[in-house]
């Protein structure tokens, strides 16, 4: 597998070479962007958290009224009238963002298996026996017609197109393509359908799932979208870890998407087809306890006690990625992580969100990776809110009582 864009050159069946492609394209993309904000960050002290009409500059004299980024009005200013605490203390730093959900869908790019096991196996769906690549292939399509309009889509599978059956060896069945198969666009239904094998087709090939993943941070990484995420699909262990011993369990996955999660702020959402709590013999590996690994790595883990969205059928495969389209729509990224204890406050429509603790169950918000707190999430009813008045608003200050939105 060959790399491209800021990453280094790729050989797929190292996955610690994978591992570093993904760390490097993190740290190109950070020492080119430097310490960017959005354009709608809106940057304050507590004492200016005005309407940003101030006229000084970042050494204002006060004159301004509103004290905000560009002004050094009455608290505006490090050293203006008002921009100091009492005490001779800075004041604490604040900072607003709005997100206008219309202007710059999501980018999500979906990394599916399309290993030989897909089509080997089948479930029951309607009373008829199916593979589980032709209940792949459905649910797939119901979801790029629903979410086209809304939600930027792309496609990389892993093994590519030209895969081979497992038995002819590693270079046939582990290969993956440099770029996706369906870069990440709008109405991108048509292109990734008529991509897709065939939902009756055999698919061939082995699971090298951690090289499908950089090939698809590879693109994403060099993204606009304020959203960006990832939903993985497979039905079992990643493996093509050693050109020796492909079924060796490739125990790179969770680095992959952690790296991609904590350094390129690129969420994945896993879904396990028809995955099984007990050992593998040819891999040595629990495949549940290895996936809930990976789920809980990529920032976007479920919150009860199956990490990874569970199907053992199409229906439920069909619920699971629903859910997450859904999550995905109504999650934004914060330009910088929320510090712990900052204040957080969160509207739409003018309207505050209470902060909940499970999405599931409660309406208003929640950061979707509590460790990291870099996005937002809104829930129930507050994802319905935003789907009608299209923006959000944040607001985080560290140490300072939150004023409400005006």
């Amino acid at each position: 597998m060959g790399g491209g864009g800021l990453a280094l050159a790729l050989v797929a069946s190292v996955s610690k070479t994978c591992v570093l492609a993904v760390t490097t394209l993190a740290t190109a993309l950070l020492t080119a962007c430097g310490d960017i904000r959005s354009q709608d960050a809106d940057w304050m002290t507590a004492g200016g958290l005005g309407d940003d009409t101030g006229d000084g500059d970042d050494h204002g004299d006060g004159d301004g009224d509103g004290g905000g980024r560009d002004g050094g009005g009455e608290g505006g200013a490090d050293d203006g009238d008002g921009g100091m605490a009492d005490d001779g203390g800075s004041a604490p730093a604040c900072y607003r963002e709005t997100f206008d959900l219309s202007e710059v869908p999501p980018e999500v790019m979906l990394v599916l298996d399309k290993s030989g096991s897909m089509s080997d196996e089948q479930w029951l769906h309607d009373g008829e026996l199916v593979t589980r690549w032709s209940s792949l292939h459905a649910v797939v399509s119901d979801l790029l017609h629903e979410y086209d309009d809304a939600i930027d889509f792309g496609a990389t599978l892993f093994p590519s197109l030209d895969a081979g059956p497992w038995q002819e060896g590693f270079s046939s069945a582990c290969t993956v393509a440099d770029v996706p198969e369906v870069p990440t666009g709008p109405n991108a239904a048509a292109a990734i359908l008529s991509t897709l094998p065939d939902p009756d087709a055999i698919v061939q090939g082995a699971t090298p799932a951690s090289a499908g993943m950089v090939t698809a941070l590879q693109h994403l990484g060099l993204g606009h979208a304020d959203q960006r995420a990832i939903v993985l699909v497979t039905d079992g262990l990643a493996n093509c870890a050693d050109h020796d011993d492909m079924f060796l369990y490739d125990e790179a996955l969770p680095l992959v998407v952690q790296t991609a999660h904590q350094q390129l702020g690129i969420p994945t959402y896993v879904v396990g087809v028809d995955i099984r709590d007990a050992l593998v013999d040819y891999a040595q590996a629990n495949a549940h306890d290895a996936l809930s690994e990976v789920a809980r790595a990529g920032g976007a883990a479920r919150v009860d006690e199956v990490a990874y969205y569970s199907a053992d059928d199409e229906d439920a495969l069909h619920e699971a990625i629903d859910d997450i389209a859904a999550r995905i729509e109504c999650t934004v990224r914060l330009s910088d992580p929320a510090p712990l204890g900052a204040s957080v406050d969160v509207h739409v429509g003018g309207q505050p969100q209470a902060e909940v603790a499970d999405c599931s169950t409660d309406d208003g918000w929640r950061f979707s990776d509590p460790v990291q707190r870099s996005h937002i999430e809104l829930c129930g009813s507050a994802c319905d809110d935003l789907r009608v008045e299209g923006t959000l608003e944040t607001r985080v200050c560290e140490g300072a009582t939150i004023l409400p939105v005006p």
